[in-house]
């Protein structure tokens, strides 16, 4: 039995631009709710290639429309008033899923060995040094940084012990992938603090990375830069 949820049917595989349209609409819903008109106007699209597209998507499950919900603007004019559209639970699942299999054909084409890891450690540095973080001069506040970051990408970061030099993190936000190729994923998080350390200041060097020292927690070590401590 087909699932009415399958890309190939909702037309998201489609490499051609009607494809590439289809996908942009998808796109504008998960991020609010929106109708024909505001559709249009937000993507350069003709109305009724939008309604086109979202007829392919409602097919495939993967937008519904809001009952009762039209614009206010609408509701105070005459005629029929717009609809309002939006991405269901499944396409925000479809999305992430589409992510995740991205990135695990990403690591696949890494390869093994050291030249490997080194392109996943490099890869990682590219990825923190992108991060905009303040720049701060005290490496403890460096060390914060760190931590913020950490959250922010959701590994439950804990820094009881940030004096020994320690960072406990209790959630991998990459678990899925983690389980595909811990070497790369952990050694492109190890990258990544680096980068992000870097781009903070310099004043913390990151020691190593430690993958599930217990089920439930990876532990972060780093070092302060002497020259930092009293800056």
């Amino acid at each position: 039995m087909e699932d009415p949820a399958d890309p190939r049917l909702s037309g998201l595989a489609d490499p051609t631009p009607a494809g590439r349209a289809r996908v942009a609409v998808l796109q504008a819903l998960r991020a609010q709710s929106l109708s024909v008109p505001q559709l249009a106007t937000a993507l350069g699209l003709h109305e009724n290639t939008v309604r086109f597209h979202l007829a392919r998507l409602i097919e495939g499950g993967l937008v519904a429309v809001i009952a009762g919900a039209v614009d206010a603007a609408a509701r105070a004019g005459r005629g029929r008033p717009p609809l309002r559209y939006r991405a269901t639970e499944q396409a925000r699942d479809e999305g992430a899923r589409s992510y995740r299999l991205l990135a695990a054909l990403l690591l696949r084409r890494l390869g093994k060995g050291r030249a490997a890891k080194r392109q996943a450690y490099e890869a990682g540095v590219e990825w923190g040094s992108a991060i905009d973080v303040p720049g701060r001069r005290r490496a403890h506040a460096q060390v914060q940084t760190l931590v913020e970051v950490l959250a922010a990408i959701g590994f439950e970061p804990d820094s009881e012990h940030a004096d020994a030099g320690e960072i406990a993190l209790h959630h991998c936000p990459f678990l899925e992938l983690v389980e595909s190729d811990a070497r790369l994923v952990c050694t492109i998080h190890h990258g990544l603090l680096t980068g992000v350390a870097q781009r903070a200041g310099g004043g913390v060097q990151v020691i190593a990375l430690e993958p599930f020292v217990q089920p439930d927690l990876c532990r972060v070590s780093y070092r302060l830069a002497g020259a930092s401590r009293t800056a």
